[in-house]
């Protein structure tokens, strides 16, 4: 572990406490989602009229991992039987879709009428099942000494499939979901998923794979400017690419070739910006260090004059 001199201990608490937000807002967006089940009300299952729907079985799975996600800090009971029901939960529904069955789980507190687009009434997709059973997981790794790290890793996993999701409705990719485990993965349980994997990293920042991006050295600052800017700058000008090509304003090669060199522009004024600023930082520190060596030569030889006058005494 590093010393807590080379941490940002404030960094440290605004990230815990968004840890605890994105707990309490994904139990929100789960409870709005029961509500919607029991009454009926169409807009609360999905976002918009022809999205997939929060299956039942998904909203208390994250109902229960938010309130995991609230209480893994202190690692309470309630934390972790939480994190063993969503485990449960996630690994049966991959049990029924691995040999073909039903246990009777899926439509156990609600009933969903079958319909052609609907193929297993009631049952999260592929996907969501699988990133219940990792972010459990997760849950329960993440507080375990020498265990943080696997912990991190799966909450990565899990943010990783959930933002492939996104990236299918950003950018209106209808092949993604003719992928069978993305199928019916709802646009709100996509973020409710980005939601807790980041929420389980921000438990512990100052440990594991992230301790990086929370230290006071050049490294963290580095870390903490270039990383939203590597994630948001290539969804942003590949939805403006993709956008210019539906609007007829040049072909698939061209917009390709647009699209990487915008990529390489963006990043090489990246790095020229993180490079000055490096400079700049090096030298004031340089200046600083100049400035204390003076001081300490000047306070010598005051000690010196000093120590011969009360010689001389």
């Amino acid at each position: 572990e590093r010393p807590m001199s080379d941490i940002n201990t404030r960094l440290v608490f605004y990230l815990q406490r968004l840890s605890k937000v994105a707990g309490i807002t994904v139990i929100v967006v789960a409870c709005l989602v029961l509500v919607g089940w029991f009454l009926n009300i169409t807009s609360l299952k999905s976002v918009m009229p022809g999205f997939a729907t929060m299956k039942f079985n998904t909203a208390l799975g994250f109902l229960l991992s938010g309130i995991a996600l609230f209480g893994v800090e202190r690692w309470s009971r309630i934390a972790v039987s939480a994190s063993i029901l969503v485990l449960v939960l996630g690994s049966l529904t991959l049990f029924e879709y691995i040999f073909g069955t039903n246990i009777g789980i899926d439509q156990l507190f609600v009933q969903e009428v079958a319909s052609d687009l609907i193929a297993y009434p009631g049952r999260m997709s592929e996907a969501t099942a699988l990133g219940f059973s990792l972010i459990s997981l997760s849950l329960l790794l993440i507080k375990q000494p020498k265990r943080t790290v696997p912990g991190q890793v799966l909450a990565l996993l899990v943010s990783f499939i959930a933002l492939l999701s996104l990236t299918g409705y950003i950018y209106d990719i209808e092949s993604l979901y003719e992928v069978k485990i993305f199928s019916s993965m709802a646009l709100h349980t996509t973020i409710s998923f980005i939601l807790l994997g980041l929420g389980v990293i921000f438990v512990l920042p100052e440990q594991g794979l992230h301790a990086l991006l929370v230290t006071n050295g050049a490294g963290g600052w580095m870390a903490r400017r270039l990383l939203p800017t590597a994630i948001i700058i290539p969804l942003v000008l590949g939805f403006l690419r993709l956008k210019g090509e539906q609007l007829g304003l040049y072909t698939t090669n061209f917009g390709l070739a647009l699209f990487t060199v915008s990529i390489m522009s963006v990043f090489v004024s990246l790095v020229y910006w993180t490079a000055r600023t490096v400079n700049h930082i090096d030298e004031e520190r340089q200046m600083a260090m100049e400035a204390l060596n003076a001081m300490n030569h000047d306070l010598e030889q005051r000690v010196i004059a000093r120590t011969t006058e009360l010689s001389e005494v």
